[in-house]
């Protein structure tokens, strides 16, 4: 008979307390009551086990026990690059706290095979909090250049009981080698407040411009509704060439007088 043991040992002074008195949401939303750990079941018991140390060769193989591909969701990781540089930069969005403001924040690292280097940074704040949750890389603008696309929330202390609102964070950033700077932003609420967790961008009704979908939600008192939202940012069309159409109608001009002087000459 298997015997399972009775819940899986939590190990203790490693996470910080659900209930910490300088992050002040935390006093109204952390658990009032105890935590029921649920027992391991046969799943757990008979599932891979790996040690505390690094993945030791072999053990990242997950196609050794049916000699094909490994079941599950496929993940694809990849790089992209970001100016120009021929090297793919990563981008990392966050917050950071000042001591009285939790600052959104921007950074792009570069990576030399051994060692990670801050190529650039951008933090603000519009309230007393703001945080970057999702971000993306793509041509949004049409300029053949890739920007970065954050989403994210803003809020002030004490939003979640004193009446004040959430607003959901919308920034375009572009990257020039050196420096992020903000193209467009946008801010927005329904009902009493609103959140944008997620970010993407694609080309998706095949109108040959790059799209930009956020995901997130709004709510009112206790209830809360899913948000998605679809963008695009106008691109302003090619100007119209009049100083290449006046040159050329000035050449046009040119030769017809030149041709008529020299047939008048002709015929004299």
């Amino acid at each position: 008979m298997l015997h399972l043991p009775p819940r899986y040992q939590r190990p203790t002074g490693v996470n910080a307390p659900a209930d910490f008195a300088d992050y002040k949401t935390t006093s109204l939303r952390h658990p009032k009551q105890p935590l029921k750990l649920l027992p391991q079941r046969l799943t757990e018991l008979t599932g891979p086990v790996f040690g505390e140390d690094r993945v030791g060769a072999g053990e990242n193989d997950l196609t050794i026990a049916n000699g094909g591909e490994a079941q599950g969701q496929r993940i694809v990781v990849h790089g992209r690059v970001l100016d120009g540089d021929g090297k793919p930069e990563i981008v990392t969005g966050g917050f950071t706290y000042d001591g009285a403001y939790a600052r959104g924040q921007v950074r792009v690292w570069r990576w030399n095979g051994s060692r990670l280097t801050g190529a650039g940074n951008v933090d603000w704040h519009t309230q007393d909090i703001n945080e970057v949750t999702s971000l993306s890389i793509n041509d949004v603008d049409g300029d053949g250049k890739p920007e970065v696309v954050t989403s994210g929330v803003m809020s002030n202390y004490g939003s979640f009981y004193s009446g004040y609102s959430e607003m959901a964070q919308l920034k375009v950033w572009g990257w020039d080698g050196k420096t992020l700077t903000l193209e467009t932003s946008e801010d927005w609420i329904v009902d009493e407040g609103a959140c944008a967790w997620n970010v993407a961008t694609g080309e998706i009704d095949k109108d040959g411009v790059t799209e930009i979908v956020t995901v997130g939600c709004t709510f009112t008192s206790t209830l809360c509704d899913p948000d998605m939202r679809i963008w695009s940012i106008m691109q302003e069309p090619a100007p119209f060439p009049f100083a290449f159409l006046a040159v050329v109608g000035l050449v046009a001009a040119t030769a017809v007088g030149t041709a008529f002087i020299l047939a008048r000459r002709k015929r004299q």
